[in-house]
């Protein structure tokens, strides 16, 4: 019968490891699209300055 209970508790230990992977992965997936946007505005806020000052 403990068998069994500790079955459980590992497969709840699991889901519950699981979960929470998936949620620093979800997290770590949005970096890269980050600092792409990041280097995107921070282009075109430079650009808008040099066609600025360039006259």
């Amino acid at each position: 019968m403990s068998e069994i209970t500790r079955h459980d508790t590992d497969v709840e230990e699991a889901k519950a490891r699981d979960a929470q992977d998936g949620i620093v992965r979800e997290v770590l997936a949005w970096v890269p699209a980050v600092v792409a946007m990041t280097v995107g505005i921070f282009g075109l806020l430079y650009g808008m300055w040099w066609l600025e000052t360039s006259y």
